[in-house]
């Protein structure tokens, strides 16, 4: 099944540059998941969050479609419950192994690139609970279980993609928000 993942960018009145030479890869040293090209996966609403917040309202929003949603060369820490034990269980020993009582995410990723364990995958998939800063109201997403209690449905997770590997992505990046560059460039 193919899905939709959505870029956030600061707008530098450049659409038809970002077309053509998107996605752009985010090499920031705190980078989450490491050197990669980030994407919020379905819900828009969390590039509109992440724009005002890192951009200060001045940002501008690309889709990538083609993603293939299940594609085994995507490490999926939302859907795949046996990988998620498995980076569990490699965390523990890591931080055994450091006398470490916590680790990032990153390093426990780029530990197992390191030595192999995830050659396989040109992109990781992801939900960063807590992740949206600010005045978003992730609460509004939420169904509770029972009344009164803090147990919840999230039904709009903040899930998202770094893909390390451009090859699993295809050609169809663009430009969809302001919407005032697709009516002058046809995106």
């Amino acid at each position: 099944m193919t899905d939709i993942l959505y870029q956030t960018l600061e707008d530098r009145n450049n659409p038809d540059e970002v077309e053509q030479h998107g996605p752009y890869k985010c090499t920031r040293s705190d980078a989450w998941l490491g050197h990669g090209y980030y994407f919020w996966h379905h819900f828009i609403g969390f590039a509109h969050r992440w724009g005002k917040v890192a951009y200060a309202d001045n940002y501008m929003i690309c889709s990538q479609t083609g993603f293939v949603y299940g594609n085994p060369e995507v490490l999926d820490l939302v859907g795949d419950l046996v990988m998620i034990d498995v980076i569990d269980q490699y965390t523990t020993s890591l931080k055994k192994a450091y006398n470490q009582e916590s680790m990032l995410v990153h390093t426990v990723l780029e530990h197992m690139k390191s030595i192999g364990a995830l050659t396989n995958y040109k992109a990781v998939r992801i939900e960063g609970r807590e992740s949206m800063m600010g005045s978003y109201n992730v609460r509004s997403h939420r169904l509770p279980f029972k009344k009164g209690e803090d147990s919840y449905f999230e039904m709009k997770p903040p899930v998202q993609v770094c893909v390390y590997d451009k090859s699993i992505l295809d050609n169809d990046f663009r430009v969809i928000y302001p919407d005032e560059y697709n009516l002058v460039y046809g995106s």
